[in-house]
């Protein structure tokens, strides 16, 4: 079972948050691994949709910067 994040309970409240992060975990193997790929690319719809700066950490290739199409929806944080 996942545990209950209080991050969950700050984004609905958006006064309190104004940036979401994708971690670098993610993001290192995003161009071989799908399910990272579509985490990532589902925090940056999120973070449109709440009209909020989305941060990807740990982009240091191209192959990764254009694997989410981290250029149409966020900041990539130590890119090329």
């Amino acid at each position: 079972m996942w545990p209950q994040f209080t991050e969950q309970s700050l984004v609905r409240n958006q006064d309190r948050v104004d940036e979401l992060k994708i971690d670098r975990a993610f993001v290192h193997d995003i161009v071989s691994n799908a399910s990272s790929r579509a985490i990532a690319e589902s925090i940056i719809l999120l973070g449109r949709a709440l009209g909020l700066c989305v941060i990807a950490e740990g982009v240091e290739k191209a192959e990764q910067r254009d694997a989410a199409h981290f250029r149409d929806g966020c900041s990539a944080r130590h890119c090329l």
